[in-house]
């Protein structure tokens, strides 16, 4: 399904949340996300490897990502700021590797 087959408020609401990180994200460079650049840089990077492999669940057909640790992580070490931003990079790279079928 296309984006612009969505009902409009799908699209509405796609476009309102996308927006909303957009502006969160802006906000924390504000807040200092990129202060503590060394553990940032360790952590985007750890966020991409570990959010690139899963782990198979036997019962199901599915899979988990153990890089959701990374992210708790970021949020204890960086504090919300860099967190956002390791977020970020984990949930992209989830999505753009390894992934099973081929996302729209």
């Amino acid at each position: 399904m296309r984006f612009r087959d969505f009902p409009r408020s799908a699209r509405l609401y796609i476009v309102g949340v996308i927006a909303a990180g957009a502006m969160l994200a802006g906000w924390s460079v504000r807040q200092g996300a990129f202060n503590l650049t060394w553990k940032f840089l360790a952590l985007l990077a750890a966020a991409v490897i570990f959010n690139t492999v899963k782990i198979q669940l036997t019962a199901v057909k599915s899979t988990f990502s153990i890089g959701y640790a990374v992210s708790f992580a970021a949020l204890l070490i960086l504090g919300w700021p860099g967190a956002v931003w390791i977020t970020m990079a984990g949930a992209w790279a989830q999505c753009s590797f390894n992934v099973k079928l081929r996302n729209p």
